[in-house]
């Protein structure tokens, strides 16, 4: 999936398979028992969280802050004046993991150094998941340690640390649930821009270098009538583009009976509803009905994010993609026929054990085809109790840092190349904000996912986020496009 920004801070608190039971929906509209006024329970206990990894991560960071909020906890502006901080955490890459090790002791130290008292620090989210009661354990232990079912929870948790009540059984909740799907309150999202809006969580594919399955559980969707209802609550908030979400997407299916295809078909028929955006799919899942109804639907956006990983099928095999080279490519090319301006971006791992020069080559030849506007490129982590984790991690480092190298520059190569021929062209998008180093000035997003910046003297008067706006193209700095009257 499309990483977000590390380190982000969130100041919210067709099947023969045997049909699935629908579970409740474990969400804080309705499944959840009566509880007392807030006064009685969290007692205005100030909660900071900070979110880190993906797109899922911050939705569920949203949820979180709206189950503390409803049990009488607020939110704090950072960790300073906080009671208690949450790390919302990523377990794709071994790197993440460190850092958020190393971040717990980074708060207490500056705590200290400010004459602060001790906080109460807990770890939610995928990292929590995979290594449990050990994150109890060492210089920098936490005080709870939540799983990404187990959301629900977190209140009465922290109540039970908050009085003193609570023991060692009680600072650690893990493992899945079907039941546990959460909704996040509409007034955590900022109006007008895309709303996250999560479809199913967990995966059933076993790619054999992937953490994900095994943190995120099993795929279980949420069923049509909560998904429509959420994104009726959220256009009734001022809402008009959502983002639908899972680890894939694109094998939604509802009871056997509801593909992801005929989900986006009901989704576009919410009145209010401008623009639909999703991620992230797998290939194996994107069908050429699917891509029909993306070409047929208006609203929904022209932007595929299809992970190849790699461009051999030796090492596609031994990843356990369950496509080939050539299947992945042919819809690509079937997209383009059928979805008018789509755009793609994609995963790709470097140095896979067992990855040769001729293999690696094949991957730069898939680069240097299909033109992506955007690769999210890794040198491969090895992850333990992943299949792949028994395989030889035989490339040097000094290989994997070459290759990934070799894919940014081709990919940089390849995007000013298509850049170029932007040049002149009219470009359509959405404001989302004021752009980040520029005054005066805002960030837009086309439907096909191109980002473009636009002088706010150069159009209407009191120009905001969620308006409209076209603008000619003049150049492009690194992704974004810059523009003219």
């Amino acid at each position: 999936m499309v990483p977000a920004p590390a380190n982000c801070a969130v100041r919210s608190p067709a099947s023969s398979a045997k049909p699935k039971e629908s579970p409740p929906l474990a969400d804080f509209h309705s499944e959840l028992k009566p509880l007392p006024a807030p006064s009685e329970r969290g007692d205005g206990c100030k909660v900071y969280i900070e979110t880190y990894g993906c797109q899922m991560n911050v939705y569920d960071t949203q949820a979180i802050g709206g189950l503390l909020e409803r049990d009488g906890f607020v939110s704090a502006r950072d960790f300073f004046e906080a009671d208690v901080v949450l790390l919302n955490t990523c377990s794709v890459r071994e790197l993440a993991e460190h850092k958020i090790i190393s971040r717990v002791g980074e708060i207490r130290r500056q705590r200290r150094n400010a004459d602060l008292p001790a906080v109460t620090i807990g770890i939610c989210g995928c990292m929590a998941e995979r290594l449990g009661p050990e994150l109890r354990k060492g210089a920098n232990r936490v005080d709870l340690v939540v799983g990404v079912d187990s959301y629900d929870k977190l209140p009465g948790m922290l109540l039970e640390l908050e009085t003193r009540n609570g023991t060692r059984r009680h600072r650690v909740a893990t493992g899945h649930r079907s039941d546990a799907h959460y909704v996040a309150p509409p007034e955590s999202y900022p109006v007008n821009n895309s709303h996250l809006v999560t479809i199913h969580k967990g995966c059933d594919y076993k790619c054999t270098y992937c953490i994900v399955p095994y943190t995120r559980g099993p795929q279980s969707e949420k069923s049509p009538d909560d998904i429509m209802a959420e994104i009726r609550m959220l256009v009734d908030a001022g809402g008009e583009e959502v983002t639908l979400l899972g680890q894939n997407v694109t094998a939604y299916n509802w009871r056997g009976g509801l593909d992801f295809a005929a989900l986006l078909e009901q989704v576009a028929t919410i009145e209010g509803l401008r623009r639909i955006r999703f991620l992230t799919g797998h290939p194996r899942d994107m069908h050429p009905h699917t891509m029909d109804a993306i070409g047929a639907l208006e609203k929904v956006c022209p932007w595929l994010h299809l992970p190849i990983q790699a461009g051999s099928n030796r090492i596609l095999k031994r990843m356990k993609r369950l496509y080939k080279r050539e299947e992945y490519l042919q819809m690509v090319r079937y997209a383009r026929r059928v979805i008018p301006d789509v755009t793609f971006s994609t995963d790709i791992i470097v140095g896979f054990p067992g990855e040769t020069e001729e293999d690696f080559q094949a991957t730069l030849e898939v680069i240097r085809e299909v033109k992506y506007d955007q690769i999210f490129s890794f040198k491969y982590s090895e992850r333990p109790g992943v299949p792949a984790a028994k395989l030889a991690d035989d490339v040097p480092l000094e290989v994997k840092k070459r290759r990934l190298a070799e894919v940014i520059a081709l990919q940089e190569e390849i995007w000013s190349g298509m850049a170029r021929e932007l040049v002149g062209k009219t470009f359509r998008g959405i404001v989302e904000g004021p752009a980040r180093h520029q005054d005066g000035f805002w960030r837009v997003r086309t439907a096909n996912n191109r980002k473009f910046v636009v002088d706010g003297s150069d159009h209407a008067p009191g120009l905001k986020i969620g308006d409209a706006v076209s603008s000619v193209i003049t150049g492009c700095r690194n992704t974004t496009f810059l523009t003219g009257p």
